[in-house]
C-alpha cells in the first residue's frame, strides 16, 4: 500500500511534531493553526506586510470583485491568528504603507497605528484591487488606487471617501458594456501600480479574447502612465510588478527616484526604468523559462508548462514524457523528501557522496545522484547525441529505459537521443512507481 510506503519513509525516532514557546503545534516548523481556507475555487495569499508589530494577510479568491468569505488575518509575535471581524474578501493583491497618516492599505482595509481596521467598500470601489499608489499633487492626504480591470479611484486616506477616476471593467459588465474592459490603453489583467515624476505607472499583463489563450506570441500587456489627464502606451508588452527605491512606502524623493517595471516577451525578460533626465530605458535579462509565455496572462500566478513546441513533435513529447514520469514517481520523490526532512538526507548530491570509496567519481561534475536509486547524466553539449558516462564502482547498473545491465567501475560511451536523458538505476533499488496522473492526488495512490 502507497500509505504505508509514505509511512515507512517518514517514520523516525524523532518526534514529528513539537509544542514551542510560542504554545503552538508545529511539523519541521509548519504551524498547522496559521491554515486559511476560502469557499472558491482557489484560495491564495493576495500580500502580507508587517506592520506594527504584527503581520497581516489578506486571501483571494479568484474573480470576487464585489467581495467573498476571504479574510484579513493579523498574526501576532506569539504566532496567533486573529481573524479580523471586519473582513469584506474579495481579490486583493494590494499593499502600501502611507506614512504621512500613518496608515497600513492592504487590500481593501486601511489600519492605523493602533490596528484600528477601516474597510474600503466594494460598493463604493468594486474591482479586484491590484495596487496603490502615492497621489500626484496631494500625498499626504490622498492615495490613488488601482483594479485589475483598470479601475481607478482617489481616495481620502482621513475619511477614505473617494472619487471615481476610470470605471471598473467588471462595473462596466454589470452594467451591461460588451466591449473591452478597458477602453484607455491595451492590454487586460492588471498587476502593477507606482507613481513617482509625476505620472502614475500602471501594469497588465494579458489580453482579451479566444485568441490570447491559445495563441502566446500575439501582441499582449501593457506598461502605460497617467500624467493626471491623460494615458500614455509606454510599451507593449506584459509587464508585471512596479515599484522604487522607496518600495511599499512610495518613493522618498518621488520627482527625482527612478521607476522600475519588469515584463517580458518570447525572447527574454524586460526592466524597464523611468528615470527623470532620460525617460525609460530598457534592459534585456535571461529568460529561464517559457513557463509564463499565454497571452492571456493568467499563468504568471500558475506557472504550468504550455506548448512551446507543436504537439507531436520529438520536444513535445520529450516534455510530455518526463512530466508523466515525475508523477509516476511521486511515491520515490515523497520517500526522499521524507529523508531529508527526518534524515538530514539529501535529493540531489554528487556522486562523491555516494561512492566515497570509489576516487574516479570525485572529479566528475556532470553526473548526480537523484535519490540513492537513480543516476542521472544529462547532455550539456549542443547537437550531442551520445555521451561518456562513469559508472562508479561497488555496484552494477541498469539503463532506465531498456533495463540492460552495466558492470559497475567502468566509463562506456552511451546513447543520448534529443528527447532523452542518460538515466540510470543502481542494482538493488528499489524504486516505487504510482499511476500515470495529470495532477498529484487525481487518482487513489494504491496499489503501488
Amino acid at each position: 500500500m502507497l500509505t504505508a510506503a509514505f509511512l515507512a519513509a517518514a517514520c523516525s525516532t524523532k518526534a514529528p511534531s513539537a509544542v514551542d514557546e510560542t504554545g503552538h503545534k508545529n511539523f519541521g516548523g509548519i504551524y498547522p493553526h496559521l491554515a486559511y481556507y476560502n469557499s472558491q475555487r482557489e484560495c491564495g495569499t493576495g500580500a502580507v506586510v508587517p506592520w506594527q508589530g504584527d503581520l497581516w494577510v489578506v486571501t483571494y479568491g479568484p474573480h470576487e470583485p464585489y467581495g467573498s468569505d476571504d479574510k484579513l488575518y493579523q498574526i501576532t509575535p506569539g504566532l496567533d491568528e486573529i481573524v479580523r471581524p471586519e473582513s469584506i474578501g474579495g481579490t486583493p493583491a494590494d499593499r502600501m504603507i502611507h506614512d504621512a497618516s500613518n496608515q497600513l492599505f492592504i487590500g481593501p482595509y486601511a489600519i492605523d497605528a493602533d490596528k484600528n481596521v477601516r474597510v474600503l467598500s466594494y460598493e463604493k470601489f468594486p474591482g479586484r484591487p491590484t495596487g496603490l499608489a502615492a497621489h500626484l499633487t496631494d500625498p499626504d492626504n490622498r492615495i490613488l488606487y488601482a483594479s485589475m480591470e483598470a479601475g481607478f479611484y482617489d481616495i481620502d486616506v482621513h475619511t477614505l471617501d473617494g472619487i471615481e477616476l476610470y470605471k471598473d471593467g467588471n462595473q462596466k459588465r454589470k452594467e451591461g458594456f460588451t466591449g473591452d474592459l478597458c477602453t484607455m490603453f491595451p492590454g487586460y489583467h492588471g498587476k502593477g501600480f507606482y507613481s513617482g515624476q509625476g505620472v502614475a505607472v500602471y501594469s497588465n499583463n494579458g489580453e482579451e479574447g479566444e485568441l490570447a489563450q491559445k495563441q502566446f506570441d500575439i501582441p499582449s500587456g501593457a506598461l502605460v502612465e497617467w500624467d493626471g489627464k491623460d494615458w500614455k502606451l509606454v510599451r507593449r508588452n506584459q509587464f508585471t510588478e512596479i515599484t522604487g527605491p522607496g518600495g511599499i512606502h512610495g518613493n522618498p524623493s518621488p520627482a527625482t527616484d527612478p521607476i522600475w517595471s519588469v515584463g517580458w516577451d518570447y525572447r527574454s525578460v524586460i526592466l524597464a526604468v523611468r528615470e527623470p533626465d532620460k525617460g525609460w530605458s530598457y534592459y534585456r535579462l535571461p529568460k529561464a523559462s517559457f513557463a509564463y509565455d499565454g497571452a492571456h496572462g493568467w499563468n504568471t500566478e500558475w506557472p504550468r508548462i504550455r506548448n512551446i513546441a507543436p504537439e507531436g513533435s520529438e520536444t513535445y513529447e520529450s516534455i510530455l514524457y518526463y512530466m508523466r514520469l515525475r508523477y509516476r514517481l511521486m511515491p520515490y520523490l515523497y520517500s526522499l523528501a521524507g529523508a531529508v526532512h527526518f534524515e538530514d538526507a539529501t535529493i540531489l548530491r554528487g556522486l562523491p557522496m555516494d561512492f566515497a570509496q570509489d576516487p574516479a567519481v570525485r572529479g566528475i561534475d556532470d553526473q548526480w545522484m537523484f535519490g540513492p536509486a537513480l543516476m542521472s547524466a544529462p547532455v550539456s553539449e549542443y547537437g550531442a547525441r551520445s555521451r561518456r558516462v562513469y559508472f562508479p564502482s561497488g555496484t552494477d547498473w541498469y539503463d532506465f529505459y531498456d533495463g540492460s545491465r552495466i558492470r559497475g567501475g567502468q566509463e562506456r560511451e552511451v546513447p543520448a537521443p534529443y528527447g532523452r536523458i542518460p538515466l540510470y538505476v543502481r542494482a538493488g533499488s528499489i524504486v516505487p512507481f504510482g499511476p500515470d496522473m495529470q495532477w498529484s492526488d487525481e487518482k487513489p495512490a494504491d496499489p503501488l
